[in-house]
């Protein structure tokens, strides 16, 4: 339902119950933050009425642990490990495509040996996370330094497939190898579906 009823304060006027009761029919079309918090490798992270969203945007930064310049985060959707997710990535002027991989690659981040307190920073896209009737598409971009010289600031975009159907209960945003620095968090958000 869209915003019809946007309600007029004026100075000094006190909110009343009443007041907020009128108007809240209307907030039930606002993104909500479904969790946020510390990522751990691989930790799964539960979304409750995915079929109530149209889409769920996950915001992240990063950094990898691994003893290596970057590293690769990636997503999983529902705790499937399965060879079914297609995925393809662009940064400056590369690009890379997996195809019936185990997860979808989001790109890069900087790991142990870039210089110390650079992260990448992610948005990511889940579109219909409650349909049955599609596979699960995901979109994405994402950016990082690994120091101040020419040809150490990159950014990219991202595209992936989850070639499941069933509606998105969890997720699980991991890395190749070692695991994420500490300063590395998250946020979700979801956006409902309206009628």
């Amino acid at each position: 339902m869209p915003w019809t009823n946007p309600e007029t304060f004026t100075a000094g006027q006190t909110l009343t119950a009443a007041s907020m009761n009128a108007i809240s029919g209307n907030l039930n079309v606002l993104p909500r933050v479904l969790d946020a918090g510390a990522i751990t490798a691989g930790a799964t992270i539960a979304i409750a009425s995915a079929s109530s969203y149209s889409l769920i945007e996950v915001s992240f930064i990063g950094r990898g642990t691994a003893s290596a310049a970057n590293e690769y985060p990636w997503l999983r959707l529902n705790g499937d490990s399965g060879a079914n997710y297609d995925d393809a990535y662009t940064y400056n002027a590369s690009a890379s495509e997996h195809l019936a991989v185990t997860q979808m690659y989001l790109g890069l981040c900087p790991a142990a040996t870039a210089p110390a307190s650079y992260f990448a920073s992610y948005r990511i896209t889940l579109y219909g996370p409650g349909t049955t009737a599609a596979y699960k598409n995901v979109t994405g971009h994402y950016g990082w330094a690994q120091g101040t010289a020419a040809g150490n600031i990159f950014t990219g975009t991202t595209f992936g497939q989850w070639r499941s159907t069933a509606a998105i209960t969890s997720l699980a945003i991991g890395i190749n190898s070692g695991g994420y620095a500490p300063g590395s968090s998250y946020t979700i958000i979801g956006y409902p579906a309206t009628a």
